[in-house]
C-alpha cells in the first residue's frame, strides 16, 4: 500500500508547534486487531472474490502506526493474504485473535478493531433485536459444515470482556448489513452476501453459548460502513487499488484530523464525502470523545517529487498549496532536504541539499518554511503587571516558541498588530464581563478569573468573544502546564498569521485577467410574477429555505468601501463572468466572523462545476450561502486548471471552551475541513497564474 497517496491527497489541519509541546499525561498504550478477508470465491460460484479488503487494513496499519503512534509489534493482522497476515480468518481463528486481544490488554490500553470483509443478516434467535435479525461477520469458513458467521451477539461479549480492561475501543465494520455490528469515486463490488445465511442459529440463545452481556467499555466507538438495510461499496482510490469506500474515507479523514478532535467531528467528515443515496455510515456511542487519546503526531506539510533531473526536483505543488521559495523539505524515509527555488501557482523546484539522490515519487515534508510577509507583531501586557508577571513572560515565549519567525514579540509601548491582554476579569449575573470605558474588563479585581483578550492594534477584538479563559492553575498541577494553557492563544494568533498570508496570496492574483474575468454577488428573492422563465433561476435551497426553486436574482448594493450591505441570515448567490479566451475554472474560499478559512464552492473532486467556459457568463446556483455578521468575506481564485484550492483551509479561532471545527449553525458546517498545508506566503508567480476576485459583505 502507498501511503504518501493517500497523505498528499488527504491532507491536515495544522496547530501551533505548541499544541503538541506540552506535558500533558501520557499517551495510553495502543494496541490494534486488523481483519480482512477476500477469498469469499471458494463459497461457490455466486460469491466474488473482494479486491479491497487486505488493503483496507494495511492502509490502516500505516495510519495507525504513522499518525497515531501503535507500535508494530502490538497491531495484530488476520487475513487471508499470507504476505501481509499471520493469523487465518476462520472463525476459529478471529476468535482466537479476540481472546489473544482480551489477554494483552491492561488498564487504560486504548483498542483499535477493524474489519473488512462481508456481513450478512440472519434471524435473530434471543429476541434483542427489534426487526428481528442480528446483523454477521462472514469468516473465510463460514459456510463450511460446523461453522458459523460471527453474531453481533458474540461480538458484543468479546467487547465486554475487553471493557473489563480498558475504558477505550474502537471498533469499525467495512461490510454491509454493519449498522448495528458492534464495509475518482468509482463504486464496484458490494460488501454483502450473494446468499443470506439460512441456516438455525437458535444455539446463539443459549446463555452457556453466548452470554448476556449488561456492560460495554466505557468509551466505545462503533462506526460501521453502512446502515442495515444498505450495501458497503467498494472503491477505486487515487492510487488505482481498490478499498473499501468507508475505509478510504474513514483513513483520510484521520490522516487530515488534528489533536483535539472528537471521533464524531472526523465522522461528519467521512460522512459527508459518502454518496448518501447508497452508503450512509453510523457512529454509535462515545462520539464525544477525544480522537485516540488526544494526543497524537501532527502531519507535516508533504509533498512528492514528480521528475528528477540531477539536483533539480519537481513538485506538482505551488503557491496555492502552500510551498515558498527558500522553503527547506526534508525526505521522510532516508533524510535528504531540498530547498525551494522557483515557486508558480501549481509548481515548484527545488535543489538537493549536499548531494544524494532523489526518486520521482519520494515524498517531501516541510522542516523550514520561509516567510515572505515580515512577521506580525505581537505584545503581550498584563492589567495586573506585578501579580501576572510571571505568565506575561510564559505567554510570550509560549507565542515565539510556537510560531517561530511568523511573530515578533514586541513591548507594550511598541507598534504591533496584535495584543494579547491578561485581564482580571469579573461578570455580572449573566455571565458577561464587567467593562470599563474603553471596552476592557474592569481592573478593580486582581483576584478575578484571568483571560486572555485577543485584539486588535485598535484595542477591539480580533472577532466577538475572542478570549481564552486561563485557569490558575500551579505549574506542577498533573493535570495542566503553564504551556498547555497557552495552546488556544497560541492556535488563535496563528490563525491570525495564515489568514493574512491568505490574502496576500489573494492580493498576489489580484491583478490577473483584468477586464476578462468578473464576478457580481446577487441576492435571491421569489419573483414577483412578472419575470419570464428565462430570467429566472433554480436554486437548490435546503430544507429550512424551502427547498429547490426558481429565483429571481437581484443585484446587491455596495456602500463607498465596495462592499456588498446586506441583513444577517440574507441569501447570497453569484453570476460569473469569462471574457478571456480559455475555460477557466472558479473556486470560491468563504472567510466568515469565526476566521475559518474554507472551500465553500465546488465540492472536492467536482471541479468541472466551477468550469467556466471562454465567452461564458454563468450563474453558480450551488454557490448560495446565508450570510453571517458583522463581516463575510467571499475570495474567488480563477485558474486555467483544476487546482487543490483546499489546500488553503485553515481553522479558525478557538476559546478555551470549543473544539476546533466548523460552525454548524451555518450552511456550511457540514462541509469538509481539509487540506490546510501550512501557513501562507508570497511566492514567485507570473500575473497569469491565476486571479482572485473578493466580495466583501458587511452585514447590518
Amino acid at each position: 500500500m502507498q501511503i504518501s497517496k493517500l497523505i498528499t491527497t488527504a491532507g491536515s489541519l495544522l496547530l501551533s508547534a505548541a499544541a503538541l509541546a506540552t506535558n500533558a499525561p501520557a499517551d495510553p498504550h495502543k494496541r490494534a486487531l486488523l481483519i480482512a478477508i477476500q477469498g469469499y470465491e471458494r463459497f461457490g460460484k455466486e460469491w466474488q472474490r473482494l479486491d479491497g479488503t487486505v488493503n483496507d487494513i494495511v492502509l490502516m496499519k500505516d495510519v495507525l502506526v504513522r499518525r497515531y503512534g501503535f507500535p508494530l509489534a502490538d497491531i495484530t493482522m488476520v487475513c487471508d493474504d499470507h504476505e501481509q497476515c499471520t493469523g487465518e480468518p476462520t472463525r476459529k481463528g478471529i476468535a482466537a485473535a479476540f481472546d489473544a486481544l482480551v489477554r494483552s490488554t491492561s488498564s487504560d490500553d486504548l483498542v483499535y478493531i477493524h474489519y473488512s470483509g462481508h456481513g450478512d443478516r440472519v434471524d435473530d434467535k434471543n429476541g434483542d433485536e427489534s426487526d428481528g435479525k442480528d446483523s454477521a461477520l462472514v469468516p473465510i469458513d463460514a459456510r463450511d459444515n460446523g461453522s458459523w458467521e460471527i453474531l453481533d451477539d458474540e461480538i458484543a461479549v468479546w467487547l465486554a470482556r475487553l471493557g473489563d480492561k480498558t475504558k477505550d475501543v474502537i471498533f469499525v465494520s467495512d461490510s454491509c448489513h454493519s449498522g448495528t455490528i458492534t464495509r475518482g469515486a468509482k463504486s464496484m463490488k458490494t460488501r454483502g452476501v450473494p446468499i443470506p445465511d439460512t441456516r438455525d442459529y437458535s444455539w446463539s440463545s443459549d446463555p452457556r453459548k453466548v452470554p448476556k452481556v449488561a456492560t460495554r467499555p466505557e468509551r466505545l466507538v462503533r462506526l460501521s460502513a453502512a446502515r442495515d438495510e444498505q450495501k458497503a461499496h467498494e472503491y477505486e482510490g487515487p492510487d488505482k487499488r481498490t478499498y473499501g469506500r468507508f475505509t478510504w474515507y474513514w483513513a483520510e479523514a484521520l490522516t487530515s484530523a488534528q489533536p483535539g478532535q472528537t471521533y464524531d467531528e472526523v465522522f461528519r467528515s467521512v460522512a459527508a464525502m459518502m454518496p448518501s443515496s447508497e452508503q450512509q455510515p453510523v457512529l454509535e456511542g462515545a462520539g464525544n470523545a477525544a480522537l485516540f487519546g488526544r494526543r497524537f503526531v501532527e502531519r507535516p506539510r508533504q509533498i512528492a517529487a514528480v521528475r528528477v533531473s540531477g539536483a533539480q526536483v519537481e513538485f506538482n505543488d505551488g503557491l496555492l498549496t502552500g510551498v515558498t521559495k527558500g522553503s527547506v523539505y526534508d525526505r521522510l524515509i532516508t533524510p535528504l532536504k531540498v530547498t525551494i527555488d522557483a515557486v508558480d501557482a501549481y509548481h515548484a523546484i527545488g535543489s538537493v541539499q549536499g548531494g544524494g539522490t532523489v526518486q520521482r515519487g519520494d515524498l517531501f515534508s516541510e522542516v523550514l518554511h520561509a516567510y515572505h510577509l515580515p512577521p506580525l507583531r505581537v505584545a503581550v501586557r498584563a492589567d495586573h503587571p506585578k501579580k501576572d508577571a510571571t505568565i506575561t513572560k510564559e505567554l510570550a515565549d509560549a507565542v515565539k516558541k510556537g510560531l517561530a519567525d511568523a511573530v515578533q514579540v514586541v513591548s507594550d509601548n511598541e507598534r504591533s498588530d496584535v495584543i494579547l491582554h491578561l485581564a482580571r476579569a469579573t461578570r455580572d449575573a449573566m455571565g458577561q464581563p464587567n467593562l470599563a470605558a474603553d471596552g476592557l474588563p474592569t481592573r478593580d479585581n486582581p483576584d478575578g478569573s484571568l483571560e486572555c483578550w485577543i485584539l486588535e492594534d485598535t484595542e477591539s477584538l480580533f472577532k466577538p468573544n475572542l478570549l481564552v479563559a486561563l485557569a490558575d492553575v500551579p505549574r506542577d498541577a498533573d493535570t495542566q502546564t503553564h504551556e498547555s494553557r497557552f495552546d488556544h492563544v497560541v492556535a488563535n494568533v496563528d490563525v491570525i498569521v495564515r489568514n493574512r498570508s491568505f490574502f496576500d496570496a489573494v492580493n498576489d492574483g489580484a491583478q490577473a485577467l483584468r477586464g476578462k474575468v468578473s464576478v457580481e454577488a446577487l441576492r435571491p428573492a421569489n419573483p414577483r410574477g412578472d419575470e419570464t422563465l428565462a430570467d429566472l433561476i433554480e436554486i437548490g435551497f435546503d430544507h429550512a429555505h424551502g427547498g429547490r426553486k426558481r429565483q429571481r436574482l437581484d443585484p446587491i448594493l455596495t456602500n463607498s468601501s465596495g462592499e456588498a450591505e446586506m441583513k444577517n441570515g440574507e441569501i447570497i448567490t453569484f453570476r460569473v463572468a469569462n471574457g478571456s479566451n480559455s475555460a477557466q475554472y472558479f473556486y470560491v474560499v468563504n472567510v466568515p466572523p469565526s476566521g475559518d478559512v474554507r472551500v465553500s464552492f465546488p465540492e472536492k473532486g467536482n471541479d468541472k462545476d466551477g468550469r467556466v467556459e471562454a465567452g461564458a457568463i454563468k450563474v453558480l446556483a450551488d454557490a448560495t450561502y446565508e450570510v453571517e455578521g458583522p463581516r463575510d468575506v467571499y475570495v474567488w481564485f480563477i485558474t486555467k486548471e483544476p487546482v487543490n484550492i483546499w489546500a488553503l483551509e485553515v481553522a479558525g479561532y478557538r476559546s478555551a471552551a470549543t473544539r476546533v471545527g466548523v460552525d454548524d449553525t451555518t450552511p456550511l458546517g457540514d462541509l469538509l475541513r481539509r487540506a490546510a498545508m501550512g501557513t501562507r506566503g508570497k511566492g514567485v508567480t507570473g500575473p497569469s497564474e491565476y486571479a482572485t476576485r473578493k466580495v466583501v459583505v458587511r452585514v447590518q
